[in-house]
Order: structure tokens, then sequence, then C-alpha cells
């Protein structure tokens, strides 16, 4: 079994999981550099690579560390009167972002069903 097939079995579940933590963690910029070369030198199947990148996009909202954006909507926010704090940010970033990814994922594996 070749190891694109071993990647497509796996379906990228736990691929997503682990990208967007990392990418949450770190800025999803040089996360998202270091995985497309990742999955594009394993040359992972089409739902590998869907749900990765479904991490790369959840994943970020988190944390406040998680992309530049974040942190400039919320001093954004700041000036104008609207406090979030990260611990806010946090608590509901860790109902919102599971959900999402579990919704996103789902959402991708019947659109592959679908298209095969």
């Amino acid at each position: 079994m070749s190891n694109k097939e071993k990647l497509g079995d796996i379906g990228g579940v736990g691929e997503s999981l682990v990208i967007a933590f990392v990418s949450s963690a770190i800025d999803n910029l040089p996360a998202g550099l270091f995985g497309a070369e990742v999955v594009h030198g394993a040359h992972a199947a089409q739902d590998v690579t869907s749900t990765v990148l479904i991490g790369f996009d959840l994943g970020p909202n988190l944390f406040v560390t998680g992309s530049l954006a974040t942190i400039l909507w919320l001093t954004a926010l700041r000036r104008e009167g609207l406090g979030v704090s990260g611990w806010t940010f946090l608590k509901l970033g860790t109902l919102v972002v599971p959900a999402a990814l579990a919704l996103a994922i789902v959402a991708c594996s019947c659109r592959l069903c679908l298209a095969a």
C-alpha cells in the first residue's frame, strides 16, 4: 500500500485537528506554509488536503495568537470601547472551534463522497 493510499484511508481528520491546534498556538501563516509543504511532499489524497486546509482556516480562532487578523480585530474592538479579553476569546474559541471543525470535516466528507 502506497503512502498516498494510507493517507487517504485516514481521511485527514487527525491531521486537521493537529494542524488546527498548531496553527492556533503559533501564527497560522508559518504553520500553513510548513503544512502545505508536508502535504505536497506526501502527495496526500484530496480528502486529506481538504481537511488539513480546514484545520488551517479554523484553528487560529482558538487562541488570540492564532493569526495577526485576530489581534488586529481585538485591537480595533478595544479602540471602539468593546473590550474582549484573551480569556474570553479562549473560552469562546474552545466552544466554537471544535464544533466548527467537526461540521466542516463532515461537510467536506459528504462533498467528497457525492463527487466520487
